[in-house]
């Protein structure tokens, strides 16, 4: 139905096999890539509760026809039973597969001298998620859509690289 659905590639590759496989298959970064959805009953607003239930763990009260036991069977036949949200998250984040920014923590070297520090706290780096960290801190999300506004995110070298955000 020549319907696009932007989604985050660590996410969906952590929540679901089939996911996982799929986005194998296309590596870079921004990639698109078609699907051919093979269950019957599965139309665009199904398919978009499904990514809903993917990112959240939940299923809405719109969403209420998914108590039909057939139609979560046929779900979970084409693209996997994902393990509950918590294991996954924690999952995503202890391996960090398809990380897509860096924070890089540096250190004014007069400061770490005064409290005692050690010079290895001077440059410490962090790969996480932009999903992730954009939905858990106002001051990420703020960051990143001021980066989208002004086109900094939208390079060919962003586009390739994870984006690197520097924390003073």
């Amino acid at each position: 139905q020549e319907t696009c659905f932007p989604v985050h590639r660590a996410i969906l590759a952590a929540r679901c096999p089939f996911f996982k496989t799929l986005l194998s298959s296309s590596p870079e970064y921004g990639a698109e890539i078609i699907m051919d959805i093979n269950t019957a009953g599965i139309d665009l607003p199904m398919f978009s509760a499904l990514l809903h239930y993917l990112y959240t763990g939940e299923f809405g009260m719109e969403d209420s026809r998914f108590q039909n036991v057939d139609i979560l069977m046929q779900l979970s036949e084409e693209f996997g039973t994902p393990n509950s949200l918590d294991v996954d998250m924690r999952g995503l984040l202890d391996y960090m597969c398809y990380y897509d920014v860096v924070l890089s923590f540096s250190s004014d070297s007069e400061l770490v001298e005064a409290y005692g520090g050690s010079q290895s706290c001077l440059d410490e780096e962090l790969r996480a998620h932009k999903a992730i960290i954009s939905s858990r801190s106002p001051f990420f999300r703020h960051l990143l859509q001021r980066r989208i506004r002004t086109g900094e995110e939208i390079t060919d070298r962003t586009l390739r690289t994870p984006t690197r955000i520097i924390l003073d």
